[in-house]
């Protein structure tokens, strides 16, 4: 583990606007980023990069959980899809068709912004009926579900028409001739 000293005023940080206080902190990790680079030889374009990309991104912390369930007949997928911030973590389950098109989503997870929090109630994501998808707390318990509209279900369960059967010819018996 390597510990490195940036001189900051948390107070002073803390009491930023939202935005401001995202990108102040940035400054202050790769300020200290910088001095362990330094200290080991390292390049520092790999750290830059990441930066940038943060920067990009607008400072947002948005992932999707890497477990996700497909419905029986694999036309839906419920994912859990996250938004970790300073004020709190938030996770919604959301469900998409096969075309990745969005068809329900529910908050199921507000919490303090902290993975000791949350990370208890990632145990398992399971479609309990054909329409209703849950998050399984790793202890079993449902923290929360989400219900595809009964519509929408409907129409992804349409199957393609069975083809006709065609009739079997049957061998004409010659009747005898009277």
């Amino acid at each position: 583990m390597q510990f490195v000293d940036v001189d900051c005023d948390v107070t002073a940080v803390l009491a930023l606007e939202r935005e401001e206080r995202k990108r102040r902190f940035l400054e202050l990790l790769c300020s200290g980023l910088e001095k362990v680079a330094a200290r080991y030889g390292w390049p520092w374009e790999p750290f830059e990069e990441a930066r940038r990309k943060a920067l990009d991104l607008e400072l947002r912390n948005e992932w999707t959980w890497k477990k996700q369930r497909w419905s029986k007949g694999r036309r839906l997928v419920g994912r859990l899809r996250c938004v970790h911030e300073f004020e709190a973590f938030r996770a919604w389950l959301v469900v998409e068709g096969r075309d990745g098109v969005e068809v329900a989503r529910k908050q199921v997870l507000e919490t303090r912004p902290d993975e000791f929090a949350f990370a208890r109630f990632f145990g398992d994501i399971r479609w309990i009926s054909p329409g209703r998808v849950a998050l399984l707390a790793k202890n079993g318990s449902e923290v929360g579900c989400v219900e595809v509209p009964r519509a929408l279900l409907e129409g992804s369960a349409e199957r393609k028409p069975r083809k006709e059967k065609e009739p079997r010819s049957r061998s004409k018996r010659s009747s005898p001739s009277s």
